[in-house]
């Protein structure tokens, strides 16, 4: 989905500026969750049929597991979104806070929840990492559309020369 979007949204920040990428990118992101949000709600609810015709009857208890990596694969659909619009607006470098932050907070769940919970524990700690970097590229997005210097360049062209 992010390789359709991508020049789209190159294409509306051009054009609108941050107004409409962020539109082409709320459309993006809304596509995203649609998809990925069945695709999680499928796993949750046949994961395990899933799991044992795929591999052998003793995964057949990680629907689980299963569903939290799918929402690990959500977040990070979300995030790539979010950073391709940072990407397009010529402000790559404010990709580094949420990730991290994502990274940050994937490792020290992580290092919580493996003793405890096993692989659970770990793709719980993908999920809830992914999905707060998620968050705070949407954050910084939102700050860069609405009052960085994007915000100002109806043009498109890069926002800091040099």
């Amino acid at each position: 989905v992010n390789n359709f979007f991508y020049p789209l949204a190159a294409r509306s920040f051009k054009v609108g500026g941050a107004r409409r990428l962020g539109r082409t990118l709320a459309t993006a992101a809304l596509v995203c969750s649609g998809g990925l949000g069945l695709f999680c709600l499928l796993l949750w609810s046949v994961g395990d049929p899933i799991l044992g015709l795929l591999f052998d009857d003793k995964y057949t208890q990680l629907r689980g597991t299963l569903t939290l990596l799918g929402v690990f694969v959500w977040g990070g659909a979300l995030s790539m979104t979010a950073g391709s619009g940072l990407a397009c607006m010529f402000r790559p470098q404010l990709n580094l806070p949420a990730d991290l932050i994502a990274l940050g907070i994937s490792w020290g769940l992580a290092w919580l929840f493996i003793p405890r919970y096993g692989e659970t524990g770990g793709a719980a700690a993908l999920a809830v990492g992914v999905t707060a970097g998620a968050l705070v590229r949407g954050v910084i997005l939102g700050l860069a559309c609405c009052w960085g210097p994007a915000s100002r360049v109806a043009t498109g062209r890069p926002a800091i020369e040099g």
